[in-house]
């Protein structure tokens, strides 16, 4: 009969031995779009796990990456588009500060299935094509069974001052907070905490233009998973839009061995 190994990881199907997943997850190169908006917190307070406290102002970034490279998938890509809140948290005397992501579509669903299971991320599997970019805007969609959830795009882009560019290198650890929530039979819950995942990247260029998204409408017929969410994330009011950004990041890494449980 098969037993896991103590003091190693293992992830479904367990039967097969000791996780693939290394310490450590690298990508070569990150390219992301992100458009930021100030909202009501009154309007986003219910979408914001007990465990944290939401940091104000409230905002509410909108953004997709496309990872190329990524060693753990054998040198493929994959893209996401995500939808985070800046919130703070609590561990032991000190107090953590992040954005949380209310929901992270991505294109694979290997990157789905291990940071659902491993890092409380709450990760669905969306179409997410490559980025449009003409060296002016640039603009990110993602669908699910080939109906459209939404459309961001920055407008008018021009390189952002040297200060944002030595701000996003000033070698602090970029900081993500989760939620691992995994429901039990018959009603119970079997996990519940919250998580503070860690990365890093040298970024090697930025500009800034302006920013927006269009939410589409979708049925529950037509997106079973995801019309709720676009649906609750749409009424957010829009109280101040920031800049919108297109970053480039040069080799990156996951730190799993440093993103911890919080508490």
């Amino acid at each position: 009969m098969f037993t896991p190994e103590q003091n190693r990881r293992h992830d479904m199907p367990v039967v097969f031995g000791p996780s693939q997943l290394g310490a450590r997850a690298h990508y070569a190169q990150q390219r992301t779009i992100a458009h930021t908006f100030h909202t009501d917190p009154e309007a986003v307070e219910h979408l914001i796990p007990y465990h944290f406290t939401l940091a104000e102002p409230a905002r509410v970034v909108i953004a997709s990456a496309m990872l190329i490279g990524v060693d753990w998938l054998g040198g493929r890509n994959y893209h996401n588009v995500r939808i985070s809140v800046h919130v703070k948290a609590r561990h032991g005397d000190a107090e953590v500060r992040g954005p949380f992501h209310l929901v992270d579509w991505e294109s694979d669903p290997r990157p789905v299935i291990a940071g659902r299971e491993y890092l409380g991320i709450p990760k669905l599997v969306g179409e997410i094509p490559e980025h449009e970019y003409d060296g002016a805007d640039a603009a990110f969609e993602c669908s699910e069974y080939g109906t459209r959830l939404l459309r961001g795009e920055v407008a008018n882009l021009a390189p952002a001052p040297e200060e944002i560019l030595a701000r996003k290198n000033s070698g602090a650890d970029l900081v993500t907070l989760g939620w691992k929530y995994i429901p039990g039979p018959g009603g119970t819950v079997d996990v519940d905490y919250p998580t503070m995942v860690v990365s890093r990247a040298r970024v090697d260029a930025v500009w800034m233009g302006e920013g927006s998204v269009e939410f589409d409408r979708p049925t529950w017929e037509q997106c079973p998973l995801s019309a709720r969410i676009v649906e609750a994330v749409a009424a957010l009011p829009v109280v101040e839009v920031l800049p919108g950004t297109y970053t480039l990041r040069g080799p990156g890494v996951l730190d799993r061995d440093a993103s911890i449980r919080l508490g």
